[in-house]
């Protein structure tokens, strides 16, 4: 395995045994680790520290999830390659489909092993090799192909939450760029979630309703938002949500098309 000093690593989980079980694990191999126990403190510490590898509770406390975290990670632009490792509470394929969905890299099933926390930190070096170091502290490129809308214009999103976001981010352009990315990842969600309803897949229908909720939340889409917690708490109460289904596309398509017409893809997006 080729390690390096010059490795950060962001550990994001509230459990303290699992953050000394990687700390300890991790740490003759990396250079810096990081500690979080919360979703925006994980957050906060990623946009200031910039790490090469992220061990993400799923499951971890605060306003977003860990898969949500890890897909909004994912929409940023970096100057360098980050690899998202999840903590997952069990070997569920409906988890680990909905983390592999997420854009996660890999995926650890607590309780995990010093040897398989390794074996994670082995797929990253196949994948994304260590970069000079001087690389790391580089600003971070923006498109210069987003237009710089007004939030106020952008129908079926909340201005507010998007000022947070940005706060969260760091510049407006990144705010953007999530979300054309929120609409590229979540542009089959709504069909999915009907057919794994129609196919009685009522465990995997609700996991994509929460990721498709929560992610929604995040990038201000507060009315789909709202509409996929209300589907999810009817399905939950094993209520039928067929009408539900014709609101929460009305509102996907709501959105869909104010960015695709506002913030218009091109071929590196996708």
């Amino acid at each position: 395995m080729i390690h390096s000093k010059q490795i950060k690593i962001l550990i994001a989980d509230e459990n303290a045994s699992v953050r000394n079980t990687l700390t300890l694990t991790l740490a003759q191999h990396v250079g810096d680790i990081f500690e979080a126990q919360q979703a925006l403190d994980t957050l906060d510490l990623f946009n200031d520290k910039l790490p090469n590898i992220v061990f993400l509770d799923s499951m971890i406390g605060g306003e977003l999830d860990g898969v949500t975290l890890c897909q909004l990670i994912k929409s940023m632009r970096l100057p360098h390659y980050c690899f998202v490792v999840l903590l997952l509470p069990k070997a569920s394929q409906s988890l680990i489909d909905e983390c592999e969905a997420a854009g996660a890299d890999n995926y650890l099933i607590k309780p995990f092993t010093p040897s398989q926390v390794l074996d994670a930190l082995a797929t990253f070096d196949q994948k994304a090799p260590v970069e000079p170091s001087n690389h790391h502290n580089t600003p971070v490129p923006e498109k210069n192909n987003i237009p710089l809308v007004a939030y106020e214009s952008l129908n079926g999103f909340d201005f507010e939450a998007l000022n947070n976001l940005e706060i969260m981010l760091g510049s407006k352009e990144k705010v953007l760029s999530s979300l054309r990315r929120f609409i590229i990842d979540f542009s089959e969600s709504i069909d999915e979630i009907r057919q794994a309803f129609f196919a009685q897949q009522h465990e995997i229908t609700q996991r994509k309703l929460h990721s498709l909720k929560g992610t929604a939340a995040i990038v201000g889409a507060n009315t789909l938002s709202a509409l996929a917690a209300d589907v999810e708490a009817h399905l939950l109460r094993n209520e039928n949500i067929s009408d539900k289904l014709i609101d929460l596309q009305y509102a996907w398509q709501t959105i869909s098309h104010t960015i695709t017409t506002q913030l218009p893809f091109d071929s590196s997006d996708v």
